[in-house]
C-alpha cells in the first residue's frame, strides 16, 4: 500500500481498473493499520482507496485472528497471506521478506 501512495505506476494501474470495476482489490485490515502507521494519511489520504467501487477492506475476525495467532511473522503479511489464501489470488508487496515462511503466492512490485 505504500508502494500505492509513493505512485507506483502498475498499482495505481490495478487500482484504475479496480475503480473501473474490471478488477478486485483486497485490503486487509490489519496490513491497513500498518500501511497508516508508516504513511500517516488519514481518511482524507485513505479514501481514493476506501471508495474506489472494487475495493474491498477485509476486517479481521474472532477466527482469522486466532489462525494468524499461531503463525510468524508481522501481523499485516499474516494476516494479507491468510486472505489472499482463501480468496485464491497472490499477496501484491514491496517487501517480500515479510512473508518468509508463509505459505501463499506473492507478487513482488
Amino acid at each position: 500500500m505504500a508502494a500505492l501512495f509513493e505512485g507506483h505506476d502498475g498499482l495505481y494501474s490495478m487500482l484504475q481498473q479496480a475503480d473501473a470495476g474490471r478488477a478486485r482489490m483486497f485490503l486487509p485490515a490489519v496490513a491497513v493499520a500498518e500501511a497508516e502507521t508508516m504513511l500517516r494519511a488519514g481518511y482524507d489520504g485513505w479514501g481514493l482507496l476506501f471508495f474506489a467501487a472494487g475495493v474491498e477492506v477485509i476486517r479481521l475476525d474472532q477466527s482469522t485472528a486466532i489462525e494468524l495467532g499461531k503463525l510468524q511473522g508481522p501481523l499485516g503479511a499474516r494476516h494479507a497471506m491468510h486472505e489472499a489464501r482463501a480468496i485464491g489470488v497472490a499477496v501484491v508487496t514491496r517487501p517480500p521478506g515479510d512473508y518468509a515462511g508463509l505459505p501463499g503466492a506473492l507478487k513482488v512490485v
